[in-house]
């Protein structure tokens, strides 16, 4: 007690109150609880085990660097201000606001308050049960948790690099948010940004707002939620794989890719009232490597799907090239187009490319005949609702050549109904068979009498 100070070079504390003040040095909570009514000018202090209770505003230095692992920080109904807090278990507790310039957390439970700074996530999980007025938030390795909603600063800028933000079923407004690699998870709640920076990693939560989502650089971005984020969706580099199974992957926005870039998976993406979609590189049904047939979804509302000469779709038959009729869903790849309202339209350009699940076709040479059969077709391309078709592949590749079997290819269909089918090569007529010889014998003979 006193008003004084006691100065020493560490302060071994493991209960009871100190009411006096502590001078520099290093304050070490060990076990049982300690109330700190009084000041410490310490530069470090570490709450290794037991408890410290904050007993008013102002306590700490600050400068101080405070560090929990294992024990408890309770703050009260204070505010207090560090240099430095960093947690690796234990807790933060207290209705108060503990304000540092870094929050170093690699484990443990904050159900306190943080202010404003840096939130560093490191490694292990994170419970954020309080709140964070911080205005940078990384998550470079390990979980933060989110253990209800609002939990971020609204214009925080959240930068996922490796680790996972998890906002379970909880919903949280924020700043920009970027993601470089890592992962943002989440079930119900919504995610809302001002912006969507997405280079590599994937996203299973709901991203919502007015805001616009990116892809750029290498490396792939995955989406399974059904995001309701208006804003435009552009792919710039690298790949997007939509893998959802409600809503649209891509919120309601324009979509637009780029050459070079690549649009895969067996979701759904459906755009808002007079919306489009650009395709400008390669469009993949499914995932490349997945042997299994895969399904791709778009839906559209007075809108439009252009593929531009630069596109290029690739697809997967699967089976049925010797069934000798239409093959059914489990034969091929399927893109699915829906228009939900108004007057939608599909334009072709580009090419398309047909790969075999088998690694290879079979054998198409002579006497493989019993590989193939005129007549067996795939259902490729279904439309309900769109008011038109229109253009044409630049090329068709892939495929293999059946001319040795007197067979080829019938892409004419694919604008009408989606079909691909195989149709027999029709042999020389009788009668024209019969003409040749006529004209050949006739030659012949004039050939004679110009000999006379």
């Amino acid at each position: 007690t006193g008003t004084g100070t006691l100065t020493a070079t560490t302060y071994g504390l493991s209960g009871g109150n100190v009411t006096g003040n502590l001078g520099d040095g290093t304050v070490n909570v060990t076990t049982g609880t300690v109330t700190l009514n009084g000041t410490a000018a310490a530069t470090a202090v570490n709450v290794n085990s037991g408890t410290l209770v904050l007993g008013a505003n102002d306590r700490l230095a600050n400068g101080a660097t405070v560090t929990v692992a294992g024990g408890i920080l309770n703050t009260n109904a204070t505010t207090d201000t560090v240099s430095a807090f960093n947690m690796s278990s234990g807790s933060l507790t207290g209705t108060g606001t503990l304000t540092a310039t870094t929050y170093g957390l690699s484990g443990g439970t904050v159900t306190g308050n943080l202010g404003t700074g840096t939130v560093n996530v490191t490694t292990g999980t994170v419970n954020l049960n309080g709140t964070s007025a911080a205005t940078t938030v990384n998550v470079n390795s390990g979980t933060l948790l989110l253990g209800s909603s609002d939990r971020l600063a609204n214009t925080a800028a959240v930068n996922v690099g490796g680790g996972d933000l998890d906002i379970a079923g909880n919903s949280d407004t924020v700043g920009i948010v970027t993601l470089t690699n890592g992962s943002i998870s989440g079930t119900s709640g919504v995610l809302t940004s001002s912006s969507y920076l997405m280079q590599n990693g994937s996203v299973s939560a709901i991203l919502g707002g007015s805001a616009s989502l990116s892809k750029s650089t290498g490396g792939t971005l995955a989406l399974s939620g059904a995001n309701t984020y208006s804003g435009n969706t552009s792919l710039t580099d690298g790949t997007l794989l939509i893998n959802n199974t409600s809503g649209s992957a891509t919120g309601s926005g324009n979509v637009t890719t780029g050459p070079g870039t690549f649009l895969a998976g067996n979701g759904i993406i459906e755009l808002d009232l007079n919306k489009a979609i650009n395709i400008g590189g390669t469009l993949i049904v499914g995932d490349d490597g997945i042997g299994s047939i895969q399904d791709l979804d778009f839906k559209l509302s007075n809108g439009s799907m252009a593929f531009a000469s630069t596109s290029l779709i690739k697809m997967d038959l699967f089976n049925g090239f010797n069934s000798g009729t239409l093959n059914g869903s489990s034969s091929a790849d399927l893109l699915n187009f829906t228009g939900l309202l108004g007057s939608s339209s599909i334009s072709w350009g580009g090419t398309l490319k047909f790969s075999s699940s088998l690694g290879s076709f079979p054998a198409s040479g002579v006497g493989d005949g019993a590989n193939w059969a005129a007549g067996s077709s795939w259902q490729l391309f279904a439309w309900t609702g769109i008011s038109s078709v229109s253009g044409n592949f630049t090329s068709i590749t892939g495929l293999p050549d059946l001319s040795l079997l007197n067979l080829d290819w019938d892409t004419t269909q694919l604008n009408t109904t989606g079909i691909l089918s195989i149709v027999a090569i029709p042999e020389p007529r009788m009668t024209t068979l019969v003409v040749l010889g006529l004209l050949t014998t006739t030659l012949r003979r004039r050939r004679s009498i110009q000999k006379l």
